[in-house]
């Protein structure tokens, strides 16, 4: 069985729920596609590298004479 991508998961359903609650069209259709996502998003490739987290330095060790 396949992990399921619980927070997202979660955000559609309470996005479902509002948009049902609230009778919001473009609520219910976001609500269904982050529970569409969250069955596929486990399975998907992973992504790049991420630029804009920091790698710790890494100092280069000086050769003693």
């Amino acid at each position: 069985m396949k992990k399921i991508d619980y927070k997202f998961t979660m955000m559609g359903v309470i996005f479902l729920i509002f948009g049902l609650a609230m009778s919001r069209v473009l609520m219910i259709i976001v609500g269904a596609a982050f529970i569409i996502y969250s069955f596929f998003s486990k399975s998907m490739a992973p992504t790049k590298k991420n630029i804009f987290k920091p790698e710790p330095l890494k100092r280069k060790k000086k050769e003693k004479k």
